[in-house]
């Protein structure tokens, strides 16, 4: 039960971290995404330091949930997702890497339009 509730205080917390980058960071090119593109670079630097204090076996599982799946989820999926896709280069699996990530990326944008579409139509 602890573990819920690691995810549940780190998720929290990553998520207005999120919020608050997007609210102080600079525009120093109007119209692209700075803060969300900044917020995913982190979080990648972020996630690619505790899995690798998690395989040196110095991450404990608490701080685990707390910080990979709790932070780092709140504040941007980003870096799971490029996490798992470097487990599966890693593993040799280039082909499912590229498939997950062109389904992710490809679909991920189809379904935010279709919905956003189905939403402003009711």
């Amino acid at each position: 039960m602890i573990n819920w509730w690691m995810v549940f205080l780190g998720g929290g917390i990553g998520s207005l971290t999120r919020l608050a980058m997007s609210r102080w960071l600079i525009q120093p090119v109007p119209g692209f995404p700075w803060a969300t593109f900044w917020t995913n670079l982190l979080s990648c630097i972020i996630i690619g330091v505790l899995a690798g204090l998690r395989s040196k076996g110095v991450l404990q599982p608490t701080a685990q949930y707390l910080l990979m799946t709790g932070f780092c989820g709140g504040f941007s999926t980003f870096s799971s997702l490029s996490l798992e896709t470097l487990g599966l280069l890693e593993n040799g699996q280039l082909g499912m890497a590229l498939l997950y990530v062109l389904l992710s990326m490809t679909l991920g944008v189809l379904l935010v339009f279709l919905s956003m579409k189905t939403a402003l139509a009711l």
